[in-house]
């Protein structure tokens, strides 16, 4: 196998090395101990390699291989551990008050509906002794208003402003925003109100991304000022530039739940559009081999236009790199093989950012590729049909169920859903994608000329609106979309490990690959059975951290109910950014509705104060009456504080005796102060819940 792809070892020991030395870094962020002894580690063994190569027989010539290997490993786990300091190390000596800083915008703005975000990079901060220079990443949210809808990849700003760093989540399951921040070398971010910022030029920035980041905007703003209808100016604007601000809420989450909103995002399946256009149109190019030479440069040249069209999205980066690797064999007269491209462009975009790895959009397009190529001729075998239209849908069901065989896993692991009519959907966009496209493309040649771009665009309008009725027909279907589908880490490597070991068993009909791959079955719906059963018997009380607000869920998997300060923002979903994920890993149902039979002893609720089998909680709002008579309420497990909270602590504390007291997020550091230190002094268990997160605690168990 090593002589037919000559790059799989190292990229393995590569990839092993980012891998192992990121979650080392996230485990252990203050060590650093490793670094001079892991640096000297490469040169020592490259002058083994040398020597190895220069004074070592013919017959132990595979120790140079070998050699070379953690050499690769060693090269992922440095560049890893550089970056991560590198990011980090900055925040050490963040002090969080306002301050001048310049930067300049090292990625364009993105437009939100009242504000618009930017990514720049600090090049000067002033200090008392002035300016310093600065190199680091942050990310600002600007008031939206005429000047900041301006700004543009390159630009450089002055402003005034309280970076801080990215908070963590606070509750179980919830999306990590600040190590997907840091994975994108960002731990500072901060806002600029209008007034607080001014622009000193645009001077900065490389000019390729500058000139590619004036292309898009130039697109963008012709598709946008278009004869289209608004439906189709958002979809063609996304499809083919993977710019979202014009489209249509509704639209997208149609698409997903009918399974192609691959679409939706620039990627491969673009550029291979375009590739095979660019193949039919230069068709006369097959001639002889100096046209073919010149059909090969102007795939590179025409992909690569694109993909700056794109503003060199890094979806649509990676295929670029992949088909030129592709083209760059015809190019040469040589014969390629898909997966060494594969593993090439792969390794490459590795080697220059080594955190792609953890991007799940990376994951998704690289294993996306590799079932197609895979499975695909073996599934396309199966039936052999001599119709040209069944040959054409047998063609796209082959492609489409390849893709998502290896897909599946991720986006099961990623967004806990997966969609059923996938196969039927595919045809529908797999078809007029590509005419869509060439009409988009053919609009924006055509523009110029008010008759000709007129009738295009009533073309363009029919196409968009028919596949968006394809679609939403689709994602209306009973049972379009199944899920929650929680897999767990060890469960999604059971998944591709039985994913292999099958593949393996088909090609080489050996009983032991069968044996491997039930093994993995086995184990894997072993994991998922454990799991449920552990849901299905706990009985929890989850206390969730939720900035102004309050939320107290109780029960177990086969009913819960929730408490809290605001019933309709829970209705509209509007808290399940924080408690979804936490209901998703236990297996809690994500809706609320009335408060079923097995938990209606089991709690009292009245005002403030409710309680659930043993467990107490009573949440101060506004005034506090300390003549009331309070009863059992005087003794509550679980005081909850929040910011409506308006009174003394040490008056509080002089009636009720609680066994802690928990100060809610969004409370001011400098009351969670005062109730820090009145709770220390009567000896009360006091919790941050801003800084510590949701408590969970198992009630009992049935």
């Amino acid at each position: 196998m090593h002589h037919k792809y000559p790059l799989f070892r190292p990229f393995l020991f590569h990839v092993s090395g980012i891998a192992l030395s990121y979650f080392f870094f996230c485990r252990f962020p203050d060590y650093r101990g490793w670094h001079p002894a892991v640096q000297f580690l490469p040169f020592l063994l490259f002058c083994a390699m040398l020597c190895s190569h220069l004074f070592i027989r013919y017959r132990t010539r595979s120790l140079f291989g070998w050699l070379l290997l953690p050499l690769f490993f060693c090269l992922g786990w440095i560049s890893v551990q550089c970056r991560c300091q590198a990011v980090a190390d900055p925040l050490a000596h963040a002090t969080g008050d306002k301050t001048f800083y310049r930067a300049e915008l090292c990625a364009p703005p993105v437009l939100r509906e009242k504000s618009v975000r930017l990514d720049v990079r600090l090049k000067a901060v002033r200090s008392a002794s002035g300016w310093e220079p600065l190199r680091e990443k942050c990310r600002l949210t600007l008031a939206r208003d005429s000047a900041s809808e301006s700004l543009a990849y390159g630009d450089v700003l002055w402003f005034c402003a309280a970076l801080k760093p990215v908070a963590p989540p606070l509750n179980e399951g919830e999306f990590s925003y600040a190590r997907y921040l840091f994975r994108h070398g960002v731990v500072r971010q901060g806002y600029l109100a209008s007034g607080q910022w001014e622009l000193a030029g645009p001077h900065g920035g490389n000019p390729l991304l500058r000139l590619s980041a004036y292309w898009h905007r130039q697109v963008f703003l012709l598709l946008k000022e278009s004869r289209l209808n608004a439906a189709s100016k958002g979809l063609v604007s996304t499809m083919l530039l993977g710019d979202d601000t014009l489209l249509d809420p509704e639209t997208g989450a149609a698409f997903s739940k009918a399974g192609v909103s691959h679409v939706l995002c620039v990627s491969g399946m673009h550029v291979g559009i375009l590739y095979m256009m660019i193949n039919y149109l230069l068709f006369f190019m097959e001639r002889n081999r100096r046209l073919r030479q010149i059909k090969s440069l102007l795939h590179v040249v025409v992909i690569w236009c694109y993909a700056c069209m794109v503003g060199l999205a890094p979806s649509v980066t990676r295929a670029a790199v992949m088909f030129t690797f592709v083209a760059a064999g015809g190019l040469f007269r040589r014969k390629t093989m898909i997966y060494n491209s594969l593993l090439t462009s792969a390794f490459v975009m590795l080697l220059v950012q080594p955190m792609l790895l953890f991007e799940t959009g990376f994951q998704m397009s690289y294993l996306a590729v590799w079932g197609i190529v895979s499975t695909q001729p073996a599934l396309q075998r199966l039936w052999s049909p001599r119709n040209r239209l069944l040959r054409y849908l047998r063609d796209v069901w082959t492609v489409s169920l390849s893709a998502q065989l290896f897909t599946a896993p991720v986006s099961m692991f990623c967004f806990h859903s997966f969609p059923l009519y996938f196969l039927l959907s595919n045809v529908v966009v797999v078809s007029m994608a590509p005419v869509v496209i060439g009409m988009a493309l053919l609009y924006m040649v055509v523009s110029f000329q008010p008759m000709l771009s007129g009738g295009v665009a009533w073309m363009l309008d029919r196409l968009v609106w028919l596949m968006h009725g394809g679609v939403a027909v689709i994602g209306g279907l009973p049972g379009a979309s199944v899920g929650p589908i929680v897999p767990d880490g060890v469960q999604l490597a059971l998944l591709y490990m039985l994913l292999c070991f099958t593949l393996l068993w088909l090609q080489r009909k050996k009983v032991c690959w069968l044996g491997m791959a039930l093994s993995c079955l086995l184990l894997c719906l072993g994991d998922g059975v454990c799991r449920a059963v552990a849901n299905r018997t706990d009985r929890e009380l989850a206390l969730y951290a939720i900035p102004h607000h309050y939320a107290v869920e109780y029960g177990d998997a086969r009913s819960t109910m929730v408490f809290t300060d605001d019933p309709e923002a829970l209705l509209e979903g509007r808290f399940d950014y924080q408690m979804q994920g936490s209901r998703l890993r236990h297996g809690r149902p994500l809706s609320c509705g009335a408060v079923p039979d097995s938990l209606s002893e089991t709690w009292v609720c009245s005002g403030g104060y409710f309680q659930f089998g043993t467990c107490s909680f009573l949440h101060l709002e506004g005034r506090f009456c300390a003549d009331s008579a309070f009863g059992p309420v005087s003794f509550p497990d679980y005081l909850l504080v929040g910011d409506s909270t308006r009174v003394r602590p040490e008056k509080v504390l002089s009636t009720l005796v609680p066994s802690c007291v928990c100060v809610l997020p969004g409370v001011s550091q400098f009351r969670v102060g005062h109730w820090r230190a009145a709770c220390a002094e009567r000896g009360i268990p006091f919790v941050d819940m801003g800084k510590a997160g949701m408590l969970r605690l198992c009630i009992d168990r049935q």
